[in-house]
Order: C-alpha cells, then sequence, then structure tokens
C-alpha cells in the first residue's frame, strides 16, 4: 500500500515539484543545524569507540582533544603505563559524519507517507553504530600499526553495504 500512495504522489508533477523543494528546504536546514553540532556529535561518538577500543586493545586513554573538526586520541598500552609510549590517533569529523544532514533530510522528507514511525529511530540508531565502528576500526587499526608496540593481529570489521 505504500508504494502505490508514494507512486500516486510522485506521478504528479506539482506534487514532485513540491517534494524536490520540500526535501531541499530540509536539507539546508539540517545542513545549518548540522554545522553547529558536528563536532560536539563527532566528540561522543569518538569517545564511545576510544573507550570501545581501550577494552579490546588493552590500553588506556590518556586524553582526547577537539580542534576545530579535528579530534586527536592518544592511547598508552596497558603494558607500558609510565607513559613512555603513546600513540596519537586523529579523526577527521567531516570523514564520517558527512551523510547525517542527507541522511536526515531523505528521512524527512519522506516522513508524511510512512505509517511506521518506528523506522526512523532505527534508522538513526544504524547510522549511529556505523559510524561508531568505523571508528572503533580506525582507532583499533591505527594502535595495531603503532612501530613501538608489539600487539596481535588487528580486530577487523567488514564493511557489507
Amino acid at each position: 500500500m505504500g508504494k502505490s500512495i508514494l507512486k500516486g504522489i510522485l506521478n504528479k508533477r506539482g506534487c514532485r515539484i513540491r517534494f524536490l523543494l520540500f526535501f531541499l528546504l530540509l536539507y539546508a536546514v539540517f545542513l545549518l543545524v548540522w554545522i553547529w553540532i558536528k563536532d560536539y556529535y563527532g566528540l561522543v561518538i569518538t569517545y564511545i569507540a576510544s573507550h570501545l577500543v581501550s577494552y579490546v586493545k588493552d590500553v588506556h586513554i590518556s586524553w582526547i582533544h577537539m580542534e576545530e573538526s579535528i579530534i586527536r586520541v592518544g592511547f598508552i598500552p596497558e603494558r607500558y603505563s609510565l607513559e613512555r609510549i603513546l600513540i596519537e590517533i586523529t579523526v577527521r569529523n567531516y570523514s564520517y559524519t558527512f551523510n547525517v544532514p542527507l541522511t536526515l533530510a531523505i528521512m524527512f522528507a519522506f516522513y508524511p507517507l510512512l505509517k511506521r514511525r518506528l523506522v526512523y529511530i532505527w534508522i538513526v540508531l544504524i547510522l549511529a553504530l556505523l559510524q561508531t565502528s568505523f571508528l572503533i576500526d580506525l582507532n583499533e587499526r591505527k594502535t595495531s600499526n603503532s612501530k613501538n608496540w608489539f600487539s596481535p593481529p588487528p580486530l577487523t570489521i567488514t564493511w557489507m553495504l
């Protein structure tokens, strides 16, 4: 039933133009809001991913700093707790968060057409989970490839999209 409603609405020329304008307006609004909050979102996601990596790789988080759109995380291997070896990882927010305003605009443009509103919660959760797993994989790979620290083979996350 949902497909027939969508076809009926988008088949009319005027409706397609209104739908496109509505989507573009939503995208502009989400983009403006995203410019303000993306660094804080990136910091939260990096914080969560770094703490998960610290459990998996037996490292301590020495510090997490944010400078504009760049977040730096310092890891110290557990066996070197005297801070003789420091692994610094740089994470650029735009490398994994650029798609959030577009995803939200698409979701809200189709909002009037979907009957199951729970879908939106699942989409946001899947988006946050994918971005967190990207950062876990990035942090884990960089801590494993450090030349000063021997570690077991890296944990790999296979991306199946």
